[in-house]
This record gives structure tokens, C-alpha cells and sequence, in this order.
């Protein structure tokens, strides 16, 4: 278990504001000390060498939220989000480029009703 910070605040949302030293990826399980979740990072603010992390509380968290005031909190086994890729290559080719267009890459006027 890596240390993430001390809990801090908490918002009128809800969600709880943690100080830390570094910036963890987003999507990370927050556990307390006697490993049980607390909620998942879903925002990173303020600056770089000390960040605030926003983590969205679970809604069974065991120990009661208040009471984390001030304590020290740690990074979970979560893996963190993992982005959408681009998709492989044969998904990006368009097999119609250029099809409806002129010999200089132009498409052709379109032609407008008038009346």
C-alpha cells in the first residue's frame, strides 16, 4: 500500500478532498489503513507537486466518512480507468476516400434549388 495523502475536506457534494505529494492516475481505489475502500479518485486538482485528489466516495464505505478527517489514506489494488483507444487500423481505414470528390480533391458544387 502506497500513502496518498491526509483527507483534508470534504465538499457539499460529498466527495472527499485528500492533500497528497503526487499525482496518482485517476480512477484509483482509495483505501483507509486497515485496507478497506473508500472510494475511487475521479479528479485531480491544484498544483503539481502538491495536488488536492476528489474522490468520490463508495456507498458502502465501513468506517464513517467524518472520522477520516485528518487521517492518512492509501492507494488501492484498483487499476486506475483505462482510456478508449483509437481502435485497430482496419477500423480507421475508409475504403470510400476520395470517392465522391474531383480529380484536384475538390468535391463537386452542390447544386441549390432555387424558389
Amino acid at each position: 500500500m502506497r500513502p496518498l495523502g491526509k483527507v483534508v475536506n470534504f465538499s457539499a457534494s460529498g466527495s472527499i478532498v485528500i492533500r497528497s505529494d503526487r499525482a496518482p492516475r485517476i480512477g484509483i481505489t482509495v483505501v483507509d489503513r486497515r485496507s478497506n475502500p473508500i472510494g475511487r479518485i475521479v479528479r485531480i486538482t491544484g498544483p503539481v507537486k502538491a495536488p488536492y485528489l476528489i474522490v468520490k466516495p463508495h456507498h458502502d464505505a465501513e468506517s464513517p466518512l467524518f472520522r477520516m478527517l485528518g487521517k492518512e489514506v492509501y492507494e488501492g489494488t484498483g487499476d486506475g480507468i483505462r482510456r478508449k483507444g483509437r481502435g485497430s487500423s482496419e477500423s480507421r481505414r475508409r475504403t470510400d476516400k476520395g470517392k465522391d470528390r474531383g480529380p484536384k480533391g475538390k468535391r463537386p458544387p452542390v447544386e441549390r434549388r432555387k424558389g
